[in-house]
């Protein structure tokens, strides 16, 4: 059980071993559960990087995304949960900065191979569908949708889209 004290264990994240879409995935259920964040790569130099690093240039957004390390370092430590699954599609929750503080973070996952539409109900958090919702994909930095009462996203295949979700309290 993750929470003050004590975390969940994701695993480690192997920049060698991952291509774009699945760190984005496990980056993104990291910073959902809250689970320790430990990241691998080879000490020698990369093919497409600067001299004397250890990273690949891709790499660099998903080790220094501001938005992604709040939600994982996020104060309250209040664990992710599942709130949709149909095989193909899932989605998690998680509050930040206490329960109904109004803001959350939502990972939605896409295992279907092609691209896919999920709907994002409020009440997924814990409040009325028709409550005002401002969204912002995490991973990028912008904001999507002011003042929605509902929300479809369509991500790609073997993709993941981390929104931050906030609504007046």
């Amino acid at each position: 059980i993750s929470g003050p004290g004590s975390y969940q264990y994701g695993n480690i994240i192997n920049f060698n071993l991952y291509q774009a879409g699945v760190v984005e995935t496990v980056m993104g259920l990291n910073a959902i559960m809250p689970a320790a964040l430990f990241v691998a790569s080879s000490m020698e130099r990369r093919t497409n990087a600067p001299a004397a690093t250890w990273y690949d240039p891709w790499q660099m957004p998903y080790l220094t995304n501001q938005i992604i390390a709040a939600i994982h370092q996020d104060s309250a430590a209040l664990p992710g949960r599942h709130v949709y699954s149909n095989n193909l599609t899932e989605a998690w929750v998680r509050p930040l900065g206490g329960q109904r503080t109004g803001t959350n973070a939502v990972l939605l996952i896409n295992y279907s191979g092609s691209n896919s539409i999920v709907r994002v109900p409020h009440h997924w958090l814990g409040v009325p569908d028709t409550t005002p919702m401002s969204y912002m994909n995490a991973y990028a930095g912008t904001n999507l949708v002011t003042g929605s009462t509902n929300y479809q996203d369509v991500y790609f295949m073997n993709n993941t889209a981390l929104l931050l979700l906030v609504y007046p309290t």
